[in-house]
């Protein structure tokens, strides 16, 4: 019987690691109850904003480990909302979106907010994940976490 019991307790524990493999930024990301600004994400993750039907939503589970390695979550605008992982995120939080992303440029596929809560780049509808990783590591804070191994 106690070897059951272990045998259970081990597969259990197993099958809760693997599933926490596959959800990028999940352990920062369940600091937040609730997101409902988009400075919610300041100082914890980085934020990719796309819009729907871009060549970068093709890429993501191409590049899900470099991703996840970068601290970036990613917020997809469709249908006058913005999506975090196809759940759709309050209206409050895409008003807090829209404000801040105020005098850029909406032509722009990509838009790049770093740790600091600051626009950093947008990218037009031909960029693609390595040019956005370049740009991520040529940054201060990401220069420091690739020395200190974070």
């Amino acid at each position: 019987m106690n070897k059951i019991k272990i045998y259970l307790f081990f597969l259990v524990l197993i099958l809760m690691m693997g599933c926490n493999q596959h959800l990028p930024n999940y352990k920062k990301l369940e600091k937040l109850e609730k997101i409902n600004h988009i400075n919610d994400f300041k100082w914890i993750n980085r934020v990719l904003i796309v819009k729907k039907q871009n060549f970068l939503l093709q890429q993501i589970q191409i590049n899900e480990k470099k991703i996840f390695e970068r601290d970036i979550i990613i917020i997809v605008i469709k249908d006058n909302g913005a999506y975090l992982k196809n759940n759709i995120l309050s209206e409050n939080f895409y008003k807090s979106l829209n404000k801040k992303l105020k005098y850029v440029d909406y032509i722009n596929q990509a838009i790049l907010i770093g740790l600091d809560g600051k626009v950093k780049k947008t990218y037009k509808g031909d960029t693609d994940f390595d040019e956005i990783f370049s740009d991520i590591d040529k940054m201060p804070m990401r220069i420091n976490e690739m020395k200190n191994n974070y």
